[in-house]
């Protein structure tokens, strides 16, 4: 569990870092983190459900889930990206959308976060 944790806490930072290069090559980011499930706690496999099925209702296509519980989901809007990094069993959940307008960037992370929460 511990490697997990190691590896997820790498690809956050990777996630975090090709946002930063993205947005100094004038890409816009827009994040946000929280806690969600009762007490932050949301298993893992709960989690990326849930997270594909947010993704799929904010607009998202080619929604990738990986394989083997990935704590990292990926999907795509014409030229924008999206990242969720899942980290359910501790309680995180972080979500990236990078393109080329701010406003936009930051619609298609709101349209996320009020699907997750409608659920």
């Amino acid at each position: 569990m511990k490697n997990a944790a190691l590896i997820a806490c790498a690809v956050l930072f990777a996630l975090i870092a090709a946002g930063s290069a993205a947005y100094a090559d004038g890409q816009a980011v827009s994040s946000v983190y929280w806690l969600p499930g009762e007490n932050g706690k949301l298993t893992q496999r709960s989690c990326t459900i849930q997270a594909a099925s947010a993704l799929t209702t904010a607009g998202f296509k080619h929604v990738d889930t990986g394989t083997n519980d990935s704590p990292i989901i990926f999907a795509d809007q014409g030229a924008y990206q999206a990242a969720v990094f899942c980290l359910g069993n501790n309680g995180t959940v972080t979500m990236v959308v990078m393109g080329p307008d701010q406003t936009k960037a930051t619609a298609l992370r709101k349209k996320f976060s009020a699907a997750w929460k409608a659920q």
